[in-house]
C-alpha cells in the first residue's frame, strides 16, 4: 500500500509544504478573489480577460490587472498547481483541488 500524502497528526499538517505553499497563494486577496471566482464559476477554462474584470473594473485598471495576472498571481498559482495557463491562447484551465477550497472557505469564514 502507499503512504498517504495526507496529514497524520497536527503536527504534520502544521509542517507540509503543500499547506505552506497554498497559504502563500491565499496570503494576497487577489488570488481568494480569483480563486472564489474559478471555483464558483463552474468552467473549466476561462479567458484571461475574464479575470481581467474579475480583479479590476474600469479599462485603464484592467491593464494594470493584466500585468499582475502575468506577472505575479497566475503563476504563484500554476505553481502551486491551482492552474495552468496557456498565454498563446490567452486562457486559464482551472484544476479544483479541494485543499485550496477548504482553506478559503475557512478564511471566509472568519472575515465574516
Amino acid at each position: 500500500m502507499a503512504p498517504s500524502s495526507e496529514p497524520t497528526s497536527p503536527t504534520d499538517a502544521i509542517e507540509d509544504p503543500d499547506v505552506d505553499r497554498i497559504l502563500r497563494v491565499l496570503a494576497d486577496g487577489t488570488r481568494r478573489r480569483l480563486l472564489r471566482y474559478l471555483a464558483r464559476t463552474g468552467d473549466d477554462v476561462v479567458p484571461v480577460e475574464e479575470l481581467c474584470g474579475v480583479v479590476a473594473g474600469d479599462d485603464a485598471s484592467r491593464r494594470a490587472a493584466r500585468a499582475s495576472l502575468r506577472h505575479v498571481h497566475l503563476p504563484m498559482l500554476a505553481d502551486a498547481g491551482i492552474v495552468d495557463v496557456d498565454w498563446d491562447r490567452e486562457a486559464v484551465r482551472y484544476h479544483g483541488r479541494e485543499r485550496p477550497e477548504a482553506i478559503l472557505e475557512r478564511i471566509t469564514d472568519v472575515q465574516r
